[in-house]
């Protein structure tokens, strides 16, 4: 537990510079990489880093397999069959991890263990922080609007009644559930920016403007999030923004990104947020407390936490 706080540089956990030195970082590339500088602690990288590769050598001793992200990754590398899967709809589509290009990594010169060690450390972190921050926001919101609660409760009641089973295929059609999430994330921006490398000249439609291969493109996300031309009702609370009726514009919503190159722990996030969310709504309610405040502000010195918390009240529903 103390590394993985550690490595996700949670308060406690981590030094106060870590947010200047993760700016330097990213604004400096080259020469950080002369001094030395490194983004994340190299205790809790090597614990983990070991971690992985422990239990890997022993999968390849043992023959035993878990259907994990070890074992889809070695066998996409062993294997040079692709086969296309279809997909339920786009989200399932985006969030499936795109392994099509594993085998050509393994052929550009990095070895197995650091190709898995690499992937599977990325994974820990895209899920393990963005969930934590994700349920704050999510709670938050409940308490903020309370006819928004009620609609997902009424939801969850209708998906499973008086059964106390939890099944994935029952957790997948909680619906309107996935617009409130969603509509959390746009209402309360988590990623401000992403950046990508552009891979082939791309001309800007419209302009006369070419970004050339190789250059890195910063996107920034907030102006696309309010703007009316993307979503039906942009500057309220509405998880209808997400209605497929209300045609809402995907690549406006960045929360994980979109495309190959989006969050890996996107699936893991979304799933346990909603069995996280229908164990607290089934038995309790979300309200307001002495110390919630209307608006979530990231701290400047860590903006994976919030300035003043998250706090919300639970009440017992019945």
């Amino acid at each position: 537990r103390v590394m993985a706080m550690t490595l996700i540089g949670a308060p406690g956990y981590a030094p106060q510079t870590q947010m200047i030195r993760f700016v330097f970082i990213t604004m400096f590339p080259k020469f950080s990489k002369f001094l030395g500088m490194e983004s994340f602690d190299r205790t809790a990288m090597n614990f983990f880093a070991n971690l992985i590769k422990k239990t890997y050598q022993q999968r390849l001793s043992s023959g035993e397999k878990r259907n994990d992200i070890i074992d889809i990754i070695a066998e996409e590398i062993r294997s040079e069959k692709k086969t296309k899967v279809e997909h339920e709809s786009d989200f399932e589509k985006d969030a499936a991890i795109d392994t099509s290009d594993v085998s050509d990594v393994l052929k550009s010169g990095f070895d197995e263990e650091t190709i898995l060690i690499s992937n599977a450390l990325l994974f820990f972190f895209a899920g393990f922080d963005t969930t934590s921050s994700g349920l704050s926001i999510c709670t938050h919101r409940l308490a903020l609007y309370p006819e928004v609660q009620e609609k997902v409760y009424n939801e969850i009641e209708e998906v499973f009644g008086d059964s106390e089973e939890t099944t994935f295929d029952k957790i997948q059609e909680l619906k309107y559930m996935e617009l409130f999430i969603h509509e959390c994330f746009r209402h309360q921006i988590i990623i401000p920016s992403l950046e990508r490398l552009c891979m082939k000249d791309y001309k800007v439609p419209g302009t006369d403007f070419i970004i050339p291969k190789g250059r890195l493109v910063q996107t920034y996300t907030t102006p696309m999030t309010r703007n009316g031309e993307y979503y039906a009702n942009p500057d309220e609370f509405d998880p209808e923004n997400f209605n497929p009726e209300n045609n809402p514009n995907k690549f406006a919503y960045q929360a994980f990104g979109q495309g190959p190159r989006n969050c890996i722990g996107m699936r893991y996030a979304m799933l346990t947020m909603k069995v996280a969310l229908l164990y607290i709504l089934r038995k309790h309610r979300v309200v307001r407390g002495e110390k919630t405040n209307d608006q979530l502000i990231p701290d400047i010195k860590n903006p994976n936490i919030f300035k003043d918390d998250a706090y919300v009240k639970i009440e017992k529903r019945f």
